[in-house]
């Protein structure tokens, strides 16, 4: 089996309002050149996150915050960060294996 892994850039890692999970989540969205189009379920499995809703509930925290926003409805559904993390350009300060 493969290792996989997130990189975790600054602009994310330095983020004082939200848990380490939650960071995990910005660098998973990250990585997705087109949004990030997992379900809640892949989602949940990587995060290690109980249920779909423990997901959900994550996602509706990151909009509120002005982390992330949602383009889509539930069906075909994908998450892009906002400007206020947007860090495609900034190099990672961190590699967290999943």
């Amino acid at each position: 089996m493969k290792d996989k892994s997130i990189e975790i850039p600054e602009s994310i890692y330095l983020i004082k309002d939200v848990s380490g999970t939650d960071k995990i989540f910005l660098a998973l969205i990250n990585g997705f050149e087109n949004g990030c189009d997992m379900n809640n379920r892949e989602i949940g499995e990587i995060l290690d996150l109980k249920t779909s809703v423990c997901v959900t509930n994550a996602i509706s925290k990151l909009v509120k915050r002005g982390y992330i926003s949602v383009r889509g409805d539930y069906r075909k559904r994908r998450l892009f960060l906002t400007d206020k993390v947007d860090s495609r350009n900034l190099p990672p300060i961190i590699t967290a294996a999943v």
